[in-house]
């Protein structure tokens, strides 16, 4: 799995309209062959700071989202920003959920 995380620091005045931009976009970007999930957040304590984070299939589905026209949109949200977006790129080997944090609880000592 590759995930994609993309900071955007809105400017204050702007941070509405950076998030009905965004907001608009997922949809889309959830509909794109090797999407596996689209989603966008804020920082509780920086309100200012939203960012989409988007799960793919392979490294070349994400390649496609990322020479496609949405992704150029979703870069070019700029205007809206005080600063340039950060960009992040992952590869996840493994993934393992609660059931895994439930067996290395249940396998510790109790005192």
């Amino acid at each position: 799995m590759n995930i994609l995380k993309v900071v955007l620091n809105a400017l204050p005045e702007k941070r509405r309209e950076l998030e009905q931009v965004l907001s608009g976009m997922l949809p889309e970007i959830r509909k794109l062959p090797g999407c596996q999930q689209c989603q966008l957040s804020r920082d509780m304590e920086a309100i200012q700071c939203i960012s989409v984070v988007s799960n793919w299939t392979s490294r070349e589905a994400l390649n496609v989202f990322l020479l496609s026209d949405r992704f150029a949109a979703l870069m070019g949200t700029e205007i809206l920003l005080q600063k340039k977006p950060m960009v992040y790129l992952d590869e996840v080997l493994s993934s393992e959920g609660l059931a895994a944090i439930n067996q290395l609880r249940s396998d510790r000592p109790t005192s």
